[in-house]
């Protein structure tokens, strides 16, 4: 059985040479260009993972990682007067 010379996901021109490495998540050959850096939420922003994933095995990012922002407290208010209504217990 013969094997082919270069992997599937590779597209070599013997006129035109080009580099080929290894996805960091699915372990294949594949051409170098066709690598993109696997990003992720956290905290305020995106950030880079630091593994270079074939197109085709790249996840996007989940924002649920994201933290949720929360509003300020209200300003108080300087002497405040209730109604007598809502002070009284039943």
């Amino acid at each position: 059985m013969a094997y082919p010379l270069y992997p599937p996901l590779t597209n070599i021109d013997p006129q035109h040479p080009a580099a080929v490495a290894q996805c960091d998540y699915s372990g294949q050959i594949v051409m170098h260009r066709d690598l993109c850096p696997q990003m992720e939420y956290s905290g305020k922003g995106l950030y880079f993972t630091g593994y270079w994933v074939h197109k085709d095995y790249l996840d996007l990012p989940n924002p649920q990682k994201l933290v949720p922002r929360i509003k300020q407290d209200p300003v108080p208010v300087k002497h405040p007067r209730p109604s007598p209504f809502l002070t009284e217990s039943s």
